[in-house]
């Protein structure tokens, strides 16, 4: 399941928990910000950041995971804080049947001139039968994403009001390995500086 929520020049933003979520699962957050200038974002407790990519000047695109291990004692909510009022945009993902220990094999990203064409670049999975995140954010408003063959979108989100405006989507794909994935692009509706 997933969850996703986005709001203009805030400090923090709340983000519901995804619904049906059991001890054991793996939540997955995409996170994009964009200010007057680049952010710092902080999560609650339990969170930990993945990566952090900062396309142009003014926004971030970061990654975050959580291990769930009190499934009815979890917030209703999620907070992620920013240190520059930003625009943001927030999508998280559920998933289950994750290495509880290890539950990130591996993670890449990159930042890229304006283009529609989102491109995240090939990693190589050290194990077998892993799930491929893909988080893809630009600069710019109202923009949806069209996902890589072969990878399912979990959440498009955008925040179209105010100056610095950004937008955001998450996909999966089951990945075999261990290997190189190859690269992944996603083609947004306009182009703009980004991240994948």
């Amino acid at each position: 399941t997933t969850s996703a929520f986005s709001a203009t020049q805030v400090a923090s933003l709340k983000v519901n928990k995804p619904a049906g979520m059991a001890n054991g699962d793996v939540i997955v957050a995409g996170v994009v910000a964009r200010g007057a200038s680049q952010a710092t974002i902080t999560a609650d407790t339990g969170w930990v950041q993945v990566r952090t990519d900062t396309p142009g000047t003014s926004q971030v695109s970061e990654v975050w995971r959580k291990v769930i291990t009190d499934a009815a004692g979890e917030p209703v909510t999620y907070t992620w804080s920013f240190s520059v009022n930003s625009q943001a945009a927030i999508g998280i993902s559920a998933y289950k049947d994750v290495d509880n220990t290890t539950p990130v094999d591996v993670s890449g990203g990159q930042e890229n001139a304006s283009s529609a064409s989102v491109v995240a670049p090939a990693i190589v999975t050290t194990v077998a039968n892993t799930m491929l995140f893909g988080h893809f954010s630009i600069q710019g408003a109202s923009l949806t994403f069209t996902h890589p063959t072969g990878m399912t979108e979990r959440h498009d989100v955008t925040q179209s009001a105010g100056t610095d405006k950004c937008s955001g989507s998450g996909g999966d794909e089951a990945f075999v390995g261990p290997g190189s994935t190859g690269t992944r692009t996603a083609t947004a509706s306009a182009a703009g500086v980004n991240a994948g």
